[in-house]
């Protein structure tokens, strides 16, 4: 679950949630059966409609992670990622030395190549276990349908000579 975290750091937390979320909740469904959840038709096509913006999530994190810049969360001062602006009003009499540990931005990116690639595996067995949580004690419910018999007396015509 950190791994998956880490890779979804250039996202949007509330679009990471909704993985997570996604998850959480194809865990939950495996527990539940059709006669315990009140709503299990709406719960199945919830939850496929989920899958498909998780998959959507995941997939834009990946494009992300490989194709753009990444963000380094660097704000203040007029900073951004390329630019860093230092000041300090007041010191001691040794001025403080300001370090920066730097890799090139290939490292980066073959590490999100590598996630990707544990991302993809991953999804395959993700898949494969949500599959069956989802469909754990039925895929849909039949609409039971409540016949009322109406008892008529139904009188053949005679047949009158």
């Amino acid at each position: 679950m950190v791994l998956l975290l880490v890779g979804l750091s250039q996202i949007p937390i509330e679009a990471a949630w909704l993985v997570i979320g996604w998850l959480m909740l194809l865990g939950w469904r495996s527990s539940q059966s059709s006669e315990q959840t009140r709503f299990f038709n709406l719960l199945q096509i919830s939850i496929g409609l989920l899958t498909l913006a998780a998959l959507s999530v995941l997939f834009y994190a990946v494009a992300q992670g490989l194709l753009n810049v990444p963000n380094m969360q660097v704000t203040g001062n007029r900073s951004s990622a390329l630019v860093l602006n230092w000041y300090q009003d007041r010191s001691a009499s040794t001025l403080p030395a300001a370090k920066v540990i730097s890799l090139p931005l290939i490292v980066y990116r073959l590490l999100m190549l590598a996630w990707a690639l544990w991302l993809a595996n991953a999804l395959l067995n993700w898949l494969k276990w949500g599959w069956g949580c989802f469909s754990s004690n039925g895929v849909w419910r039949k609409k039971v349908v409540v016949e009322k018999k109406i008892v008529a007396a139904e009188q053949e015509p005679s047949k009158e000579s």
